[in-house]
This record gives C-alpha cells, sequence and structure tokens, in this order.
C-alpha cells in the first residue's frame, strides 16, 4: 500500500458513503480533492466505529492516533492520507 492507494480508498469510502458530497467535491484541484475525501474518509471510519460497531476501543485508538498523526505508521490507509493532508494543509 503507498499514499496514493490511501487516497485511492478515501475517494472510494466518499462515493460509496455520499454521492452528494463526492459530486460536491470531485471537480477541485487534485490535490485539494484528495485532501477532501481523506477527511471524509477518517470522519466516515470514526462514524461507524461510534455508530455501527459501538466500539470504544477503537475510537479511542482514532484519537491517539490524532495526537501521534506526524509519528505514526502506516498500517490504516486513511490515517496515512489524513496525516498526509493535514501536513499539506
Amino acid at each position: 500500500m503507498n499514499l496514493n492507494n490511501a487516497y485511492e480508498l478515501s475517494e472510494k469510502i466518499i462515493i460509496k458513503h455520499s454521492k452528494s458530497f463526492y459530486l460536491a467535491f470531485k471537480d477541485l484541484p487534485p490535490a485539494k480533492k484528495l485532501g477532501v475525501f481523506a477527511v471524509y474518509g477518517f470522519c466516515r471510519e470514526v462514524d461507524d466505529a461510534i455508530d455501527e460497531l459501538q466500539d470504544e476501543t477503537r475510537l479511542r485508538d482514532y484519537a491517539q492516533a490524532l495526537h501521534h498523526l506526524d509519528t505514526m505508521d502506516a498500517h490504516n490507509p486513511i490515517m496515512w492520507a489524513l496525516a498526509d493532508t493535514i501536513a499539506r494543509y
């Protein structure tokens, strides 16, 4: 998995879960739209952890990862794309 794949996964998530949101942002300049997709992918994963899975451990893991984005490894591609987006913007 590389960073491009992480962004592609983020795009697939937004297409699957919010077609209208995807359509609203798909025509942004490439780097900006990928950033929006990464933020959406992260929010979707956290929302799923809360709503569907009711997984408090996973939610704590996301909170911890947000505090350490600059030192995290790339085991979660969505977090990798989010870290790159935050560093970029």
